[in-house]
């Protein structure tokens, strides 16, 4: 599998595997948005997704959420990552 096909699996195709394929999945004006921003292309190097440290934004139903508010600080006993 590819890193687009890859990418494409967790979002439009998971959208449509439960039911909410029109309304998530893809950024578009009038769809769900919760959406990530990495600081390096993940079509490049996949495990780009598993390095906290290039996590630039995240947006949860259309609104920024302030990572140090929030509580999307990395955990003291981070899980095992992969890649």
């Amino acid at each position: 599998m590819s890193p687009m096909e890859a990418i494409m699996a967790a979002t439009s195709k998971n959208a449509m595997t439960i039911g909410l394929a029109g309304k998530t999945g893809a950024i578009k004006q009038g769809m769900l948005a919760d959406i990530i921003i990495w600081d390096r292309d993940p079509i490049s190097d996949i495990s780009i997704l598993n390095k906290l440290e290039h996590l630039m934004m995240v947006m949860k139903d259309g609104e920024i959420i302030d990572r140090k508010q929030e509580g999307y600080l990395p955990l003291k006993n981070e899980p095992p990552r992969y890649g």
